[in-house]
């Protein structure tokens, strides 16, 4: 059985993520993603956005988590899989102005992110 956030095994899961929603599993995503597990931290941003895509309307932290789950995935050198994150997280993102300072973190993620595809790329 995996563990996603320490008490999520697989057979509750469904039940868990009811219980403590996307933000519990966001919360996990997070304490991973700052401890360099990368793999786990995907896992539980993934739980983390399918209980916020649920949600009807824009969601402040749909965003965010597929801007962290882009990061999990050029950590483990899978840029490629990341793009498609970067790309959707600021389509996703409730504001418009170019000068928002979240706005231009996210396309600044998204210009390194696409170099990583390139430097991926070149190398194979």
């Amino acid at each position: 059985m995996t563990s996603v956030s320490g008490i999520l095994l697989r057979p509750y899961r469904f039940v868990m993520l009811k219980l403590i929603g996307g933000n519990g599993a966001y919360q996990a995503g997070l304490r991973y993603y700052k401890r360099g597990d990368y793999k786990t931290a995907l896992e539980a941003f993934r739980d983390s956005e399918g209980m916020f895509s649920r949600t009807s309307g824009a969601n402040v932290n749909l965003w965010n988590v597929l801007s962290l789950s882009a990061w999990c995935y050029v950590k483990l050198g899978n840029p490629d899989k990341a793009l498609p994150l970067i790309e959707r997280a600021i389509n996703e993102y409730a504001s418009s102005s170019d000068d928002d300072p979240n706005f231009l973190k996210l396309r600044q993620q998204l210009d390194i992110t696409r170099r990583e595809v390139d430097r991926a790329d070149r190398q194979s």
